[in-house]
């Protein structure tokens, strides 16, 4: 009898030496009493061998996750982005188009939409979709203009809105006769969606190949997100020479005009009296942009009435497709380096 209790004894101690993790709780009545402690295999429940064990514990002393690579990149503060979202100082919230006031005659309105119409270059992009997707290839049709970082208008500089060119494969300035072939084809100008570049074929052979004399092929210069700004230039090989003044910036010391126009082929020959709306309530994910009621869009110009460029036409307004956003000028003038994007300029009159 004392033999049996000096047994149950040694069990015991056994147990209580077991770490708590590997416990494994066995009834008193199964444990076999005549197999000596030698004779007994021990149970590794870790499931890794036993010269793993000590590396494995030390894995999972952090909870945290543990990365083999780290990039550390040092910004100063000239390279962080300059949004300069807003209008020009003492804005009006709200225009209506019902509103607003007729200023120019019939003259004044031709004059200014020549100059503007000049400025403005109709481009389209064709998007191929990766390898995994179906090969059709999608094209968007949209504006580019000339925009002088100069008050004289000079030096112009080819430019468009970012987001619908960023991932082109192939982008092009185009003259009338593409428009045309792209029109039948029932493709919008400065539409929201993309169409299969096949449903604008005139024929068997492709639209691109056969109007190629009259395409001029463009690159992307420099393109910044954060504006949604992208400078283009015609591809090497390539000549595409721009009107020699181009649109000028209205500045952001003067109040925002009466009446602000927009302009696109697909809309008229002559500019197109707007409206913009109350922006201080606009989600923040669109806050950088403000309202106007001008359809066109993918880098359609708005101007004031003496045909400075106030703002670029980017994107429908989800919430409300019949309104648009509109890159504020403030950005533009960031992305065109005037100097300018804070309103008064000192004494430098040329820029």
């Amino acid at each position: 009898m004392l033999y049996s209790t000096t047994v149950v004894v040694a069990l015991v101690v056994t147990v209580s030496t077991t770490p708590i993790m590997a416990q494994r709780v066995v009834p008193a009545d199964t444990v076999d009493q005549t197999r000596s402690d030698e004779d007994q295999d021990v149970i590794d429940q870790t499931g890794l061998d036993d010269d793993e064990d000590d590396d494995a514990a030390s894995d999972h002393d952090s909870p945290f996750e543990s990365f083999d690579e780290v990039e550390v990149t040092r910004v100063s503060p000239d390279e962080i982005p300059d949004f300069r979202p807003g209008l020009p100082s003492q804005a009006p919230s709200r225009m209506d188009a019902s509103n607003l006031p007729r200023t120019l005659s019939g003259s004044q309105l031709e004059r200014v939409s020549s100059h503007v119409a000049a400025a403005t270059v109709e481009i389209i992009a064709v998007q191929r979709p990766p390898s995994h997707y179906r090969q059709t290839d999608m094209i968007y049709r949209g504006h580019a203009l000339w925009i002088s970082a100069s008050r004289s208008g000079d030096d112009p500089e080819l430019v468009s809105t970012a987001d619908w060119i960023s991932d082109a494969s192939e982008l092009y300035a185009v003259d009338g006769d593409v428009s045309q072939a792209l029109s039948k084809g029932g493709l919008e100008l400065g539409g929201h969606d993309p169409q299969p570049l096949d449903d604008v074929m005139a024929d068997r052979r492709g639209l691109l190949e056969r109007h190629r004399s009259d395409l001029v092929e463009l690159q992307v210069e420099e393109s910044n997100r954060h504006v949604n700004l992208a400078r283009l230039a015609a591809a090497e090989g390539e000549e595409f020479a721009g009107p020699e003044t181009g649109l000028i910036l209205h500045d952001m010391d003067a109040v925002m005009p009466g009446s602000i126009f927009g302009f696109s082929p697909a809309v008229g020959q002559t500019m197109t009296p707007v409206g913009y709306n109350d922006s201080s309530d606009l989600e923040r994910e669109y806050s950088f942009y403000f309202l106007v009621n001008f359809r066109a869009i993918l880098g359609a110009p708005i101007v004031t009435a003496e045909g400075r460029l106030l703002a670029i036409n980017a994107l429908r307004y989800p919430e409300d497709p019949k309104q648009s956003l509109a890159i504020p000028p403030g950005a533009i003038h960031a992305f065109m380096q005037t100097g300018r994007a804070e309103g008064s300029d000192g004494d430098d009159d040329d820029r």
